[in-house]
């Protein structure tokens, strides 16, 4: 059967059981034949050529898929079951999710007949038309029903918890024109209750209200009503676990806007609890925080309309980007946004524009201006984080802006904030004034990058030591043809201790996982793994196909390998915390704690485990026949990455249990698998199901 590795929300099967599909190793899509070679063309009646509609003929072909259709319809109803369910119940204690909303009509409807059969009747009473029309929209407000999402865009399926899914009731679809494009791109849930695009299916969901305003701020409070009312509960979790590492938000001041702000410090609001939702190890907190952010970015949308963009809406958005490249729904996600390219430009603009320094006597206005001056700052310096980690760890382009030569890192106007976070932290204007100077904050370009050494990196704060190591990431560069053979003549002659990073970063996770992947061909390793597919989108030509296992074949067997796989190690070793417990006890509180929260630091940790894992298993395809079945205990994976994290390249290559490297797949698979939850993230997804079906292939 087909091939695509799917997730147990796909019901793709629904429609593939039947028919019989080619390897694994098949293109994506098979070519149609001449017109001539198609089975039962029809001809015109008259002249007797072949006719143009090709009415009856599978024509109409999948993009993500082999299967083809006869008629457009089919294809885009199809193409529904490639997206992960967008469409939730919103019964206590139900979270079955759908990806067609006649399904979910049809849920329900039975949850309305349970609850009558359980329900006395009431007595018979007459209803006008206005009663019962209002008694019909309040029930679709409150279980949170949608529109369709774009029939056009390729989607996954629904969860496997959604009931009889085998039915098509397919009347909706056939009536509704195909749906425009998505007007919020392709980062997250479409707005409840409303269509993406111009169209509505039935007047009962044309909104009452023109004010477009007014219409989304109806919808974030009634469409989800228990997502809100958890906000305040995540905002807590934020501050604890997102804040310390991105104190972009001043904390002391937050929700005390104007009331023309409010709506934006709402929304703003919103996008931080989703952010929160993802370090809470709970399938409905992540759910609910699916659709935080969805209405977040949708909303964000209205406001990043006008010319100026208010610094919560900037905040936002910056959120919204960095919970989409890693914990996103959409294929795509990964991928910098128009929306997050407009906001690096806008903040890198106005930098310059420097708060004036006002008198004693003005206080608690110098103290805002301060403010919304280093939140700008600080704006900047997220903005290249998450540039700049993002492109590493998904080989990607950076977001070209204006004033910006990443080539030459030491020259990066990039503020660090080591210098104000005592006067950020400030809880009031009067112990602000008293720690307040006129000396200006550090930037990258003014710090001498080249006598920095480790302990400066430790005392510095956590938000300053990731925009210090990404900028060191810049002086990287990448692996060029790992199709030649190794440059590295004299591999016992390297030693990765030396590397500047290795030296700053001694310890880091993320300094590790940067330095594995600069030695990694990752594109080709990724379509390896997942057998020709990347990014969840699938390799288009076989030879494409080939030539990428051509050349992790000749990597594996490069003394670059081993280089690679040693930094792997010591990422793995930080990620999943391998270092010897002192006692029992204290193994019992770890394991306590994994269970209460996530075990990471961020939210793109998973990525890291998932690629340095990826590198561990090509270093063990030994080609040994008699050991490439032998199963690899989790205690013996664990031994294997602690003693390859504190050796040098030449040890590893030389290693006789190179095949005890494969393990890795193991203890990676049991961490995200733990953390994977809720449906949400393609991407997560699409790693617990590459790891798991490689593990599957070491043990059988």
């Amino acid at each position: 059967m087909t091939s695509r590795r799917r997730s147990n929300t796909s019901l793709d099967s629904l429609e593939l059981s039947n028919q019989p599909g080619p390897s694994s190793n098949a293109p994506m899509r098979p070519f149609t034949a001449g017109v001539g070679n198609e089975p039962h063309v029809k001809l015109t009646p008259i002249t007797r050529k072949i006719s143009k509609a090709k009415k009856g003929v599978p024509v109409h072909t999948c993009d993500r898929c082999p299967k083809t259709f006869s008629r457009a319809e089919h294809l885009r109803r199809h193409q529904l079951s490639h997206s992960p369910p967008d469409l939730c119940c919103q019964v206590p204690g139900c979270n079955k999710t759908f990806y067609r909303k006649d399904l979910l009509d049809r849920h329900i409807q039975r949850h309305e007949q349970e609850k009558g059969a359980k329900d006395p009747k009431p007595p018979a009473s007459r209803r006008n038309s206005k009663t019962s029309t209002q008694t019909c929209s309040n029930m679709t407000q409150e279980t949170g029903l949608k529109m369709p999402d774009n029939l056009n865009g390729p989607r996954m399926g629904a969860m496997a918890g959604s009931t009889n899914n085998s039915t098509m009731v397919s009347g909706s679809w056939t009536s509704m024109p195909a749906a425009p494009s998505p007007v919020f791109g392709d980062m997250g849930l479409p707005l409840p209750g409303y269509a993406e695009g111009d169209t509505f299916s039935s007047a009962d969901q044309i909104p009452t209200s023109t004010s477009p305003s007014h219409r989304y701020h109806q919808v974030g409070f009634s469409a989800f009503p228990a997502a809100s009312e958890a906000v305040p509960e995540y905002l807590k979790v934020y501050w604890d676990k997102v804040h310390p590492n991105y104190p972009i938000i001043h904390k002391h001041t937050f929700g005390k806007a104007t009331v023309a702000a409010a709506e934006h410090i709402e929304v703003l609001r919103y996008a931080m609890a989703a952010v929160a939702t993802q370090y809470l190890a709970d399938k409905d907190d992540r759910m609910k925080g699916a659709q935080l952010h969805a209405y977040a970015w949708q909303k964000s949308k209205l406001f990043t309309q006008a010319d100026e963009w208010p610094l919560p809406v900037k905040q936002t958005v910056l959120l919204c980007e960095y919970y989409a490249r890693f914990r996103g729904r959409k294929s795509q996600s990964y991928k910098p946004s128009p929306r997050f390219t407009s906001l690096y430009h806008r903040v890198v603009g106005g930098q310059n524009k420097s708060a004036p320094f006002l008198s004693t006597r003005d206080t608690q206005r110098a103290w805002k201006t301060w403010i919304e001056t280093e939140a700008h700052r600080r704006l900047v310096a997220a903005c290249f984080l998450l540039d700049v980690h993002s492109s590493r760890y998904h080989e990607g382009q950076h977001v070209s802006a204006a004033g910006l030569d990443y080539s030459s890192p030491s020259t990066l106007p990039i503020p660090l904030t080591g210098d104000t976070t005592q006067l950020w932290e400030a809880k009031d204007a009067q112990s602000w004034a008293k720690t307040r100077t006129k000396k200006s904050p550090k930037t990258l370009c003014n710090t001498n990058l080249g006598t920095l050494a480790a302990s400066n990196i430790v005392t510095a704060p956590p938000f300053d030591a990731s925009i210090l190591l990404a900028a060191y990431s810049l002086f990287l560069s990448p692996l060029q043809s790992p199709t030649q053979a190794s440059p590295m003549d004299n591999l016992k002659g390297i030693q990765t201790e030396t590397a500047p990073i290795s030296k700053l970063f001694p310890g880091s996770a993320v300094a590790n996982t940067y330095l594995a992947l600069q030695y990694t061909p990752l594109y080709c390793l990724l379509s390896v793994a997942g057998e020709s597919w990347v990014f969840n989108k699938k390799v288009p030509e076989v030879s494409a196909y080939a030539e990428h296992q051509k050349v992790v074949e000749q990597w594996r067997r490069s003394d670059i390998s081993a280089v690679a796989v040693v930094f792997a190690a010591r990422a793995l070793k930080a990620f999943l915390s391998l270092g010897a417990r002192s006692n029992q006890a204290e193994e019992n509180k770890a394991e306590e704690t994994r269970r209460k929260t996530v075990p990471w630091t961020d939210i793109s940790d998973y990525w890291g485990v998932y690629v340095c894992a990826l590198i561990c298993w090509a270093f063990s395809c030994t080609g040994d026949g008699d050991r490439s079945n032998t199963p690899v205990s989790r205690e013996t994976a664990a031994q294997w990455i602690l003693a390859a994290s504190d050796m040098e390249p030449a040890d590893v290559q030389s290693q006789v249990q190179r095949y005890e490297a494969r393990g890795a797949v193991k203890l990676a698979r049991e961490a995200l698998a733990a953390d994977c939850l809720g449906g949400r993230n393609i991407m997560f997804e699409d790693a617990v199901g590459v790891l798991k079906q490689l593990e599957g292939k070491s043990v059988g």
